[in-house]
């Protein structure tokens, strides 16, 4: 939110926002960034996409065949890869999420709440 008040006080009150910067009540604000609003807003899509074609199973080719998917926004153009074999460092867990200890991890366990009463 603070990056946001500076944005608009330099674009509403320019010699207020150059005050504040000369006082160090805005740091940083001088650094070049590319606007990514859009590539965020473009790729947020696209997650959002994939979540729900596999939900739903609305692809024509399967989920299968998008395993992984590449973009280029400068090239224009898309990639994608279909299921391989399983990773064998993460594939030994697949499926045990929903158990106790999680993982087989007591120190991701959350301490079960005493069931007795008190008055």
């Amino acid at each position: 939110m603070e990056d946001v008040r500076a944005d608009i006080l330099r674009r509403t009150d320019p010699d207020e926002y150059a005050s504040q910067m000369e006082m160090g009540y805005i740091k940083g604000a001088e650094v070049g960034q590319p606007a990514v609003i859009a590539i965020n807003t473009i790729f947020s899509a696209y997650g959002v996409m994939e979540m729900l074609c596999r939900l739903h199973h609305i692809r024509d080719d399967g989920n299968a065949e998008f395993a992984s998917q590449r973009w280029s926004l400068s090239g224009g153009f898309a990639t994608k890869k279909a299921d391989g074999d399983r990773c064998p460092a993460v594939s030994r867990n697949l499926g045990r999420g929903d158990m106790s200890p999680l993982l087989g991890l007591p120190e991701l366990s959350v301490a079960e709440a005493s069931s007795h009463a008190t008055c």
